[in-house]
């Protein structure tokens, strides 16, 4: 009795912090409908967007974009990359903001970056959802060795004839003075197709690496749902 007691007090509770819970039948009956944590979002549609700012690197960059962008348009921040590169800063964020929001978004997205100090770029995409990914794997290889041109060309090159289609990929080099020469490092993810032979791929890519003098070695394979989980669904 008591633990019933608790149970629809929790409930209670916890639907009117979040302003009722939604219907979890509420996906399947309209896609494009994305209900938020707040229970005045249900019904709202909403738009997904990649949106690319690059320029002088100083501090500040990231809270600018999310205080003055995105927060005043009630946006979401899902995948993030955000890097120095020279002297320059450059960031890549997946965001989602209320359909007719789009345009006062894009609009405090320049006036917060404004040109020439800044470029920026929104572009409109959509969630593929897990079941687009289903039945593949998300494998990930890494790249160690001496830097070298053509590097990325010729692996992202047998990725390519071998349909494997990158997902996620960092490249850095490190200094190697000590040892007469740069070291080249990387991490590429592939989604794998369902009926791929994960092994010979591995093979393959091992045999690359050995014709480019660098170790091409197989990390951790997860399934899509779990490596996109970070990504707009996960403002779901």
């Amino acid at each position: 009795m008591a633990l019933r007691h608790i149970s629809r007090s929790l409930a209670g509770s916890l639907g009117r912090r979040a302003g009722g819970l939604p219907s979890p039948s509420s996906h399947a009956v309209a896609p494009h409908v994305r209900c938020l944590s707040h229970g005045s979002f249900v019904g709202t549609k909403f738009t997904d967007l990649v949106v690319c700012v690059s320029g002088e690197n100083k501090p500040g960059v990231v809270h600018r974009f999310a205080h003055d962008v995105v927060t005043p348009c009630d946006g979401n921040i899902g995948t993030t990359r955000a890097i120095r590169l020279g002297t320059d800063f450059a960031l890549m964020a997946a965001i989602r903001v209320h359909a007719d929001r789009v345009d006062e978004f894009e609009k405090k997205l320049k006036a917060a970056f404004p040109s020439p100090e800044y470029m920026c770029n929104l572009k409109e995409t959509q969630d593929p959802g897990y079941s687009a990914f289903g039945g593949q794997l998300v494998q990930t290889y890494k790249v160690f060795g001496p830097d070298d041109v053509q590097l990325v060309d010729n692996i992202t090159g047998y990725l390519t004839q071998a349909s494997l289609n990158v997902q996620d990929l960092k490249t850095q080099i490190l200094p190697g003075g000590h040892i007469g020469y740069d070291i080249f490092e990387a991490s590429v993810s592939v989604l794998v197709p369902k009926n791929a032979d994960v092994s010979q791929i591995t093979s393959d890519l091992k045999k690359l690496g050995e014709e480019l003098g660098v170790e091409i070695t197989p990390g951790k394979d997860t399934p899509p749902s779990q490596r996109f989980s970070d990504s707009f669904s996960a403002l779901d």
